[in-house]
C-alpha cells in the first residue's frame, strides 16, 4: 500500500485496492490501486488523460453512476469505508467533510441561478443572517473583495478566474477536511493557473485541510504537492516526495511523462511523443 512516510498520523483517506469497472462497456479502467492521503497533506495525483484519475477521484464520494460502474475495494475515510456505508451517512460527509473543484467552473454553476443563491443552498440549515456573513467572509478567502457584485451576479457576468474562486468559496464554506481539486486550472490562462494554485496553497496552510490534485500538468505541482502518484492506465506505477520525484524518476513512463515537458534554456529541444511499445504497451 502506498502511503506517507510519515509514522506520526493515521491516513485521513485510505484508499485499498480500488477497482473501478465500467459495466456497459465491460471494461476495468482501474486496477486495484492503492494510497494514502493523511491530514493537511497535498498530494497529486498525475498522469495522461484516460489515465483513471477522475474516476478515481469521484469514486471517493460514490458520484460515479451507480449503474454503470461498479467499484470494488475499501476507501476509508475517518474510520468509515465510504463504499459501503448508507447513503445518508455519505450525504452528510459529501461537500462537509469532503468537497470538490471541478476543472470547468462554468459547468458546474448553474447559470439560471445568482452565486449568492447557489451558495446558500450548500449552508441553507444557517439562518439567512449567519448565511450571508459566512459567504461574504469565504468570497474575501478567496480574494474577491466586492461580495455583493458577486453575490448578485449570475455565472456568465463572472469572468473564468472570478468563477473558479467563486467555486473554491463553494468548497471550502462547511470547512472540508479534505479539498479534491480535479484538473481546477485547465481552463484558465498560465496567469490565473499560478493565482488559483496560490490561492489553494494560502487557504491549505491557512486551515490545514487535505488536497488530492487531480492534473496532467507536471509544472504545476513541482511548488505545490508534498507528495505526487503517478497514474499509468488504471495503475499507479510510481510516488513519492514531489521534489524526489522531479529530480529522480525510477518508472518508464514517469521518465517519458518528464521528458515531455519543455525547457526554456534549451532553445532547439525536440519533444519526443511517449513511446508507449518501448512501456510494453499497445
Amino acid at each position: 500500500m502506498i502511503l506517507s512516510t510519515s509514522s506520526k498520523h493515521t491516513p485521513l483517506l485510505s484508499i485499498v485496492d480500488l477497482k473501478i469497472h465500467f459495466t456497459l462497456v465491460n471494461k476495468e479502467a482501474v486496477h486495484g490501486i492503492s494510497f494514502g492521503i493523511f491530514p493537511g497533506e497535498i498530494v497529486a495525483l498525475i498522469g495522461e488523460s484516460g489515465s483513471g484519475k477522475s474516476v478515481t477521484a469521484l469514486s471517493v464520494t460514490r458520484l460515479l453512476p451507480p449503474k454503470e460502474t461498479r467499484v470494488l475495494g475499501e476507501i476509508n475515510f475517518q474510520g468509515k469505508n465510504l463504499l459501503t456505508i448508507s447513503l445518508k451517512e455519505l450525504t452528510a460527509i459529501r461537500g462537509r467533510k469532503i468537497a470538490y473543484i471541478f476543472q470547468e467552473p462554468g459547468a458546474s454553476l448553474n447559470p439560471s441561478l445568482t452565486m449568492g443563491y447557489q451558495m446558500s443552498e450548500i449552508i441553507r440549515h444557517l439562518p439567512k443572517k449567519e448565511r450571508l456573513q459566512q459567504i461574504q467572509s469565504r468570497l474575501r478567502d478567496v480574494g474577491i473583495m466586492d461580495t455583493e457584485r458577486c453575490y448578485r451576479s449570475y455565472p456568465h457576468e463572472l469572468s473564468g478566474g472570478m468563477q473558479q474562486r467563486v467555486m473554491i468559496a463553494m468548497a471550502i464554506l462547511q470547512e472540508p477536511d479534505l479539498l479534491i481539486a480535479d484538473e481546477p486550472t485547465t481552463a484558465l490562462d498560465v496567469t490565473l493557473q499560478k493565482q488559483i494554485l496560490d490561492l489553494l496553497k494560502k487557504l491549505q496552510e491557512q486551515r490545514k485541510f487535505a488536497i488530492l490534485m487531480i492534473t496532467h500538468n507536471l509544472l504545476l505541482v513541482s511548488h505545490f504537492a508534498d507528495r505526487t502518484l503517478v497514474m499509468f492506465r488504471g495503475n499507479i506505477v510510481e510516488s513519492g516526495e514531489t521534489r524526489t520525484l522531479l529530480q529522480n524518476q525510477k518508472h518508464p513512463y514517469t521518465k517519458a511523462l518528464f521528458q515531455c515537458i519543455p525547457r526554456f534554456r534549451h532553445k532547439h529541444q525536440v519533444l519526443n511523443p511517449i513511446d508507449y511499445a518501448e512501456l510494453g504497451v499497445a
